[in-house]
């Protein structure tokens, strides 16, 4: 159980009141909308590099197989 509690405590999810025990973190629904944005956004930017380097390799096959390389 201490083990969970400074798992929870290391993710800044809850706050140790010591000798009382601990009671659950601020939740700033805000800053946690905008982290999720951040991340996703991120995702989308790669998502969207990956497809032109996936297009770049597909095309680069069609000229080698058409120029009989």
């Amino acid at each position: 159980m201490r083990e969970a509690f400074r798992q929870v405590e290391a993710h800044h999810l809850v706050i140790a009141l010591p000798p009382r025990g601990g009671r659950v973190a601020p939740f700033d629904i805000h800053k946690e909308i905008a982290g999720m944005r951040d991340a996703l956004e991120l995702v989308a930017g790669v998502s969207h590099h990956l497809a032109r380097i996936e297009l770049a390799l597909i095309e680069g096959d069609k000229a080698q197989s058409s120029s009989g390389i």
